[in-house]
């Protein structure tokens, strides 16, 4: 006997996996944006008052902070990029775990992942970054292969 299992719109599967591809973009044009139209003459801004001053002032907004912890991400747009990922994550993996048909914990991988930037490593903002994507699309590619039966 067959059972008759509901069948769920496409898009919930994929959800995860175009939701980090958008991500990714955004972070990578605002990173590309900020480190293009911000440029610092590392040079002069050691040794000019001024100029540090007045470059001290241009970097408080961006992703390489010097103000404060300079290891730690500061950009609005960036962490609610990385919590609505959590999010959307976790209701992905909340979806599939209620389906007794799709169970899997892989969107979970992507959750821990979105998590990644948001802790201070002691290291770059833009390595967190990079190893943080390369996770989450990771991540989110196995999570479309492994709800297929969505």
């Amino acid at each position: 006997m067959q059972e008759n299992k509901k069948k769920y719109p496409g898009w919930i599967r994929w959800s995860l996996f175009i939701y980090s591809i958008i991500a990714f973009l955004i972070t990578a044009g605002y990173t590309v944006f900020h480190l293009y139209f911000f440029k610092i003459n590392w040079e002069r801004y050691e040794n000019n008052n001024a100029y540090w001053y007045k470059a001290n002032k241009i970097l408080q907004h961006g992703v390489f902070r010097i103000k404060g912890q300079e290891l730690a991400l500061h950009s609005f747009l960036l962490i609610g990029l990385l919590v609505m990922g959590i999010i959307i994550s976790i209701w992905l993996f909340v979806f599939a775990w209620r389906t007794y048909y799709a169970r899997t914990r892989i969107p979970l991988i992507a959750t821990f992942s979105y998590v990644l930037p948001l802790i201070p490593f002691g290291t770059n903002v833009l390595l967190t970054l990079i190893i943080a994507y390369i996770f989450i699309l990771i991540g989110s590619a196995l999570s479309v292969s492994a709800l297929k039966l969505l």
